[in-house]
């Protein structure tokens, strides 16, 4: 898998910013990867997506910046800080989307509500190759998105 580049992604940011909507992200760091037969590939790891999550989660909770939030994610380390969301604030819900192949037992059980996005619907969601901005000229899908 490679990663997108936030250079890549910053026409969809741009699209999506006229509706408020927060995207939170980590960093996906690259080191090599050794198979035993001598073949050496990159290797692509997320770091401290789920911490940015739970801490704007959390953030947003506090300062009353939202009734519902929608958790795209199936990671179990978001579990802690669900339930905490949900205990201090008993109005607030915690809503989780799945992704495809995602969905997770522990985070469905502490979350007031969740669904599971198919593939059918990611395809049906993509956005056309040119979209027009906010401030009149037009975005392109990065090729790499076909």
């Amino acid at each position: 898998m490679t990663p997108i580049s936030k250079k890549d992604s910053l026409p969809l940011s741009m699209h999506l910013s006229q509706w408020e909507l927060r995207f939170i992200t980590g960093n996906i760091s690259k080191r090599p990867w050794h198979a035993c037969c001598g073949h050496v590939r990159a290797d692509y790891n997320e770091k401290m997506t789920d911490v940015n999550i739970a801490t704007q989660m959390l953030i947003g909770a506090y300062q009353d910046q939202y009734d519902v939030a929608v958790l795209v994610s199936g990671d179990s380390d978001l579990v802690p800080p669900i339930r905490h969301i949900h205990d201090q604030f008993p109005a607030k819900r915690v809503v989780v989307a799945f992704p495809p192949k995602r969905h997770n037992q522990s985070v469905r059980l502490v979350a007031k509500g969740s669904m599971t996005i198919g593939r059918k619907t990611i395809i049906d969601s993509q956005f056309a190759d040119t979209v027009p901005s906010k401030i009149g000229y037009s975005l392109r899908k990065p090729e790499i998105w076909a």
